[in-house]
């Protein structure tokens, strides 16, 4: 899904996606896409695209655990929620304790 996404938003001169190809935010038309493939509505599907952006790019590293299935989807969502409102590296500091301290 997280794919969809940045293949959209890179055909999309007013998204775009970064150098690591994650997508700026998710476009309607992945949105859309995502629904009909899913049969869902799309605001669902943009809310779980979003997730999908989350958890293959700015929080890779919780996407892979719950890939493993260490961590279930309930978790792997409550940690994107409460990471979502920090600025990157802002919450990296908050999470992880300093190397030496």
């Amino acid at each position: 899904m997280a794919q969809i996404v940045s293949r959209a938003a890179a055909g999309d001169e007013d998204i775009g996606v970064g150098t690591d190809g994650r997508p700026a935010r998710v476009p309607v038309s992945a949105a859309a896409e995502v629904s009909l493939e899913l049969t869902m509505s799309q605001f669902g599907a943009a809310w779980w695209a979003d997730l999908a952006v989350d958890l293959g790019w700015r929080l890779a590293a919780t996407g892979e655990v719950l890939a493993a299935g260490v961590i279930d989807l309930a978790r792997a969502r409550l940690i994107a929620e409460a990471t979502r409102s920090l600025r990157r590296g802002r919450w990296r500091r908050r999470c992880w304790p300093r190397p030496g301290g």
